[in-house]
This record gives C-alpha cells, sequence and structure tokens, in this order.
C-alpha cells in the first residue's frame, strides 16, 4: 500500500492553500519546509484550510501565522504577506488588546470572546470592527503548549445593522404618543398568526365574528356573549373562562390553551392570545384575540418527554444489567484466591464468571445491533437452511430459562419439515429471543409452542405462550425501543427490554414481517414470523461442525513464541497465563512501542494486539511486524473492543491475519492458534 504523501494536508483548493504549496518555508519562521511540519500542525492545518469558517493558526516560538481564506477578509490589505509572518507582526495595531489574551493561551488556557470592539486600521483609516472568537491552546505528545488554534467571526456588520435597528426603534417611538390606538391595534393584527376575533371593551363577544365562525363552526347566534365557550372541551372551558375573566379585570394581555372542537368535530389544542387595545385618551377600546393550533406541536413534545423517560429508564436498566453480572464475578474471582478450594468449587468458581461474562457480551451484542440496524449498517449472510437446523439452536439458547422455570416447550413442525433462507445466526437469534420472551413473561410450569407452517408464498414461524399476555392499549408499542410496557416488577426478568425491538429489525431486514398478538391480561401471547419462502429449490447447506478445541490441543506440537501487546495489563496477563498453559513462551508488552522492541528481541511467531493502544495502535504494530524478517509468516491476530464491520476491515488491510472482538471464548482463540501451528507442521 502505497504511503500517503506528507503534503496531502495542503491538497485543498483555494489561495491560501496555493500560496503555502508554492513555498518552501514562511521566511524566518523556522518551521522548515511543509513537508517536514510536525503532525500537529500538518493536521491542524489540513483542518482550517478545508474549513468554511474563518480559521488561523498561530505556531511556534515566534507564533507564525497560517490562515483559511474564510479569514483572508477579515485581514483586509494584510493579506497575502501575513501568511508566514508572526501573529504580532500582523497585528501590530491591535496587539495591546489581542497579546494578553495569547499569553494566557500559551499558560495552557483557552480564551472565549462573544464580543470584542478592536480599532483596526482598514483602507488607510481606523475602523471600529467588532469580532467573537475562541482562542484554544494546541498541545504535543508531551503535552506542551506549541501553538495556538482560532475560529473566528466578525460581527462588525450585525452591530451596525443593530445600531440601525436601534435608531428606527427610536423614531417609531416618537410617533407613538400620536397614533397609539392604530398602532396597539396593528401589534394586535400582526400577532394574529391564528384566526382572529374582538371582543368589547368588556370581554363579551359581540357582532359578526368571521374568524370564530371559521374556527369553530358556531353560528352568529350561538357564539354572542359566552356562547363561544360551548366549542371549548367541557374539561377546559370552566379554567378558560376564569382566566379570560381575570385578564379583562387586570387589563392585561391574555395566555392560554385550551382544546377546541373544530369544524370537522375533532378536538384540537390551540394557543390562545389576546391583547387590550387603548384609545388615545388611555380608554379600553377592545380585545383584539386570535387562536393558533398547536395540536401537533404539542404532541411532539409529548412525544419528547415520553422519549426522553423511556430513554431515562433504559439508561437506569443498563447500568442495573451491566452491574448484575459484576458481583458474581467478584464473588467467584474471591472464592479462586482460596487456596483450600476443591475440585467441585474450582468448577462451580468458573461456571459462574463463564456464565456471567456469557451474560455481558450478550448485552453488549443486542446494543450493537440494534444501532447497526438502525444505521443501516447490518449485512446478512443468507444461506438455505432446513428449518429445523435454526430452530435447534434458538431451543438451544433458551434451554437454561426454560428448565429453570419448567415450563413445557412443544416444537410443530410440517411433516417433510421445509428450507428458509437466512442469516442462520440473525435468525436464531430471532427465534431465541422470541422464545426467552415467552420464557420470561409466563408463569413457571407453563406452555409454550414454537411452531412453523407454509401459508401460500410465505413461511409462518410462531411462538405462542400461555402468559401474562397483553392488553389492546400496550400491543401497539410492544416492538417500540424503550417500550413503555416494562414495569418496575417487570426488571426482575432482566434484560434491556430491546430484544423485541432488535428482533423485528433483524426480520424486516429478511425481507419479513414480525407480528404480536394477544386475548389480553393473564390469556397469553403469539408472536409471528413471516418470511417469504426461497425463491429456488436450492438444497439446505450443512451446518459446519464447529473446531474442536480439546481435540487440536491434544495433538503433538511444538510451543510458539507469541507475543501480546494490550495496554490493559489484566487482559493481557490473563491471556498470557492461559496460553502458557498451553506449553507456549509468551511475552506481554503494554504500549504498541514496547511490541516492538519486545518482537526485535524474541521473534514471535504469534502476535495478538489491541488495537486502542495509547502510542502505536495496534494496526501500526501490525504493519511493522509484517516488514519484519519472518513477518510475512507471523500469525498476527487482533484481539479489541472494537468490533464493528468497519473496524474488521480496517485490521485486514493493516495485516492481521483474523479480527476478535471483547469478550470472546479464550478456547476460540486457542484453537485458531493451534490450528495455525498444526498446518504449519505439517508436509506440503
Amino acid at each position: 500500500m502505497p504511503a500517503p504523501s506528507r503534503l496531502a494536508f495542503l491538497d485543498h483548493a483555494g489561495e491560501c492553500a496555493r500560496l503555502l504549496r508554492a513555498i518552501d518555508a514562511p521566511a524566518g519562521s523556522g518551521l522548515g519546509a511543509p513537508a517536514d511540519w510536525p503532525a500537529e500542525l500538518r493536521l491542524l492545518t489540513g483542518l482550517v484550510l478545508g474549513a468554511n469558517e474563518a480559521m488561523f493558526i498561530a505556531w511556534g516560538p515566534q507564533r507564525i501565522f497560517i490562515y483559511n481564506d474564510a479569514y483572508a477578509p477579515i485581514l483586509g490589505e494584510r493579506h497575502p504577506a501575513a501568511l508566514g509572518a508572526p501573529m504580532q507582526q500582523v497585528w501590530s495595531d491591535i496587539w495591546a488588546d489581542i497579546g494578553p489574551l495569547v499569553e494566557r493561551v500559551e499558560a495552557g488556557h483557552s480564551v472565549q470572546m462573544d464580543d470584542i470592539s478592536l480599532l483596526l486600521e482598514r483602507d488607510s483609516r481606523l475602523e471600529e470592527s467588532h469580532f467573537a472568537f475562541g482562542y484554544h491552546p494546541v498541545r504535543d505528545d508531551r503535552a506542551e503548549v506549541t501553538g495556538l488554534f482560532c475560529v473566528c467571526r466578525e460581527t462588525t456588520v450585525l452591530h451596525r445593522e443593530q445600531r440601525a435597528r436601534e435608531v428606527a426603534a427610536a423614531r417609531m417611538e416618537q410617533a407613538e404618543a400620536a397614533r397609539r390606538l392604530s398602532e396597539e391595534r396593528l401589534k394586535a393584527a400582526v400577532s394574529a398568526i391564528g384566526l382572529m376575533w374582538t371582543h368589547n371593551a368588556q370581554g363579551v363577544m359581540q357582532g359578526e365574528q368571521l374568524g370564530w365562525e371559521l374556527l369553530s363552526g358556531q353560528t352568529r347566534e350561538q357564539y354572542q356573549g359566552d356562547g363561544w365557550l360551548q366549542a371549548i372541551h367541557p374539561d377546559d372551558a370552566q379554567s378558560t373562562l376564569i382566566a379570560w375573566r381575570q385578564a379583562v379585570a387586570q387589563r392585561r394581555q391574555f395566555e392560554w390553551e385550551h382544546r377546541l372542537r373544530d369544524t370537522h368535530g375533532e378536538w384540537r389544542r390551540y394557543a390562545v392570545r389576546a391583547a387590550p387595545v387603548f384609545a388615545a385618551d388611555g380608554s379600553l377600546h377592545e380585545w383584539v384575540g386570535v387562536h393558533i393550533d398547536v395540536t401537533d406541536a404539542h404532541r411532539s413534545a409529548q412525544a419528547l418527554r415520553e422519549a426522553d423517560r423511556r430513554k431515562d429508564e433504559f439508561l437506569a436498566i443498563l447500568a442495573h444489567e451491566l452491574r448484575n453480572p459484576l458481583a458474581p464475578i467478584r464473588s467467584a474471582a474471591s472464592v479462586l484466591a482460596n487456596p483450600a478450594l476443591t475440585p467441585d468449587e474450582l468448577a462451580t468458581s468458573r461456571g459462574i464468571i463463564n456464565r456471567q461474562i456469557r451474560h455481558m457480551a450478550w448485552l453488549l451484542d443486542d446494543l450493537l445491533y440494534i444501532s447497526r440496524i438502525s444505521a443501516g449498517r447490518l449485512e446478512l449472510k443468507k444461506r438455505t437452511l432446513r428449518l429445523q437446523e435454526v430452530m435447534a439452536i434458538a431451543v438451544e439458547t433458551a434451554r437454561p430459562l426454560l428448565d429453570m422455570k419448567h415450563h413445557a416447550l412443544t416444537i410443530d413442525l410440517p411433516a417433510d419439515g421445509c428450507n428458509v433462507e437466512v442469516d442462520e445466526l440473525r435468525m436464531a437469534q430471532v427465534l431465541g429471543n422470541l422464545l426467552l420472551n415467552a420464557a420470561k413473561y409466563t408463569d413457571a410450569g407453563g406452555h409454550i409452542c414454537l411452531g412453523a407452517r407454509v401459508d401460500g408464498g410465505r413461511l409462518l414461524i410462531e411462538v405462542t405462550d400461555d402468559g401474562i399476555g397483553i392488553t389492546p392499549e400496550q400491543l401497539p408499542y410492544v416492538f417500540d425501543m424503550f417500550s413503555p410496557l416494562r414495569s418496575a416488577n417487570d426488571r426482575s426478568q432482566g434484560g434491556l427490554g430491546i430484544g423485541l425491538a432488535l428482533s423485528r429489525g433483524l426480520v424486516e431486514l429478511h425481507g419479513g414481517q414480525l407480528e404480536a398478538s394477544s386475548a389480553g391480561l393473564g390469556r397469553g401471547a403469539t408472536f409471528r414470523v413471516c418470511l417469504p419462502m426461497p425463491q429456488l429449490d436450492t438444497p439446505p447447506s450443512a451446518l459446519d461442525p464447529a473446531p474442536s478445541p480439546t481435540a487440536e490441543a491434544e495433538t503433538g506440537r511444538a510451543p510458539l513464541r507469541i507475543l501480546i501487546a494490550d495496554d490493559n495489563i489484566d487482559a493481557a496477563e490473563s491471556l498470557a497465563l492461559l496460553l502458557a498453559l498451553e506449553k507456549h513462551d509468551v511475552h506481554v508488552a503494554a504500549t504498541g512501542a514496547g511490541a516492538l522492541v519486545l518482537a526485535a528481541q524474541i521473534h514471535p511467531q504469534v502476535a495478538v494486539l489491541d488495537i486502542g493502544m495509547p502510542d502505536l495502535d495496534g494496526h501500526e504494530v501490525a504493519r511493522r511486524l509484517r516488514l519484519e524478517p519472518g513477518g510475512a509468516q507471523m500469525l498476527i491476530l487482533a484481539l479489541t473492543g472494537w468490533g464493528q464491520p468497519d473496524d474488521q476491515r480496517k485490521a485486514l488491510a493493516a495485516g492481521f491475519d483474523h479480527h476478535y472482538t471483547k469478550p470472546m471464548d479464550p478456547s476460540i482463540l486457542i484453537a485458531r492458534i493451534n490450528a495455525w501451528s498444526q498446518a504449519r507442521s505439517e508436509p506440503r
């Protein structure tokens, strides 16, 4: 792979980028040629040149000035000579004002100025200019301040416009006394975004009100006096009347909200605004009001509040579910520290830790899958399978909970079986989630049926239980993320409450639908997966037998020199301990740079690398290991918390042979290493 150009950060359109490309170095700046600039400066310069906002950098002891095209108009005649010049020289006329700010940044503090007035020399004359900007320190890898970064916006025009508005407002104020009545009425009319109506000075509706007729459908005879209240929702009418009479008595602006039946008979929510209109002598002439339909805005606000409440509940559940496995893991770890441990106690502690780790991995996988589905980034690997094979995996997933609650599970399949074209792992996850959901919400000793049938060109898979059921009000929300269906008591069942939303997303990716039905509380529920039948009569694929780590471990092989690099020293040392038990020669490094030094000493045959190390990341370490003698034949494995598909592609492109996401079953990693060792020892 060709190395990227060290001048790629200057590959931008615009005058400033062109000028920087054309010079070897700003004269006398000490920066050197752009290709030799520090990585921080090259990165920031590329950011500045590519930005639409006005930005600049002041770099090094001389504060060398580098800026973009958007900043050039602020410089005026100083541009282009300012490019590469010391900042104090560029802004010598205002250095007394901005110099102390620069010194504060160089001391390690950010400076934010929302409005600063400066006298700048422009077009050979001094001009008052206004700016909003932020100065921020730039640090190198030793945390020392090496420069200043600024995002700037000139607000001079805004200040001039504000002054013009203030002058205009003052002039209008002078004429207000002479035009009091007409001005007040004009204000009321301008504020009437909705349908307008008027009341007399006593707050009583009189005369013809075309706006009210269009709004409410009432006739003139119906709305006269206080008759308009008949169009207001009965629950809102009395409070509206009381508030209205108080506003009339106090001769103040009236603001209210209530529901009103429109001409279609629908109750809609309106914001009501009414203002008193005064005559020139100060007497109250009339009231002008308006009704503004805020139904949609009100519903949106309610939906946002509900979504926020569900989010908070979800985060509380997530924290609870992630903390729960830690307690038994900590207890089991304490038990393992006891030297008098019996074999049975050792096996029990191991089982507890393994089960809880699998549970945490399952929670994290669910979160990742739902995120990928929402972003449209989850790819299916579909193949033609026997439906029985997918169901068997799902039942195995749910079996511990089914047995724990003593449920009777019935499986009902077509006599001749059937084929499905699905992603085996994802569809087994869907059916497993549905079985777990049925098991959770069915009292102990219940009955659950997993059945399938062909209906026309569709395959229907149903999970039916005789559990607590679902109310008609809950059914529309049963597949929602952060669904409100789970009460505080439901939390004892465990899980994040996103399983059904995840299952629906996975089914829809297969071109199917997931539906729910229930006869009500206490009458059980049915979840139905509808999938298209395979278009071609393709024979089902056989399940690939999983490799047997134990069998491979028992085959004869020579010990391997293995390098482990991970900044999480506990993770690295625990894995090293496991591999040492396999009779391998294992060495551990806590940094990427340390891994390269260690590799030069031991010449490893296998490297297991974390990706997110603080100095050199795993990608760079893998690339460099491949260039070392014997590196092309080395087995390099990524073991990382970064598990998105794009992360896997980046790892393979960097030279890794395989990508594994934490946490993983160590036996899989051991099996991979042993299989590689066995393959390389076999005669070719």
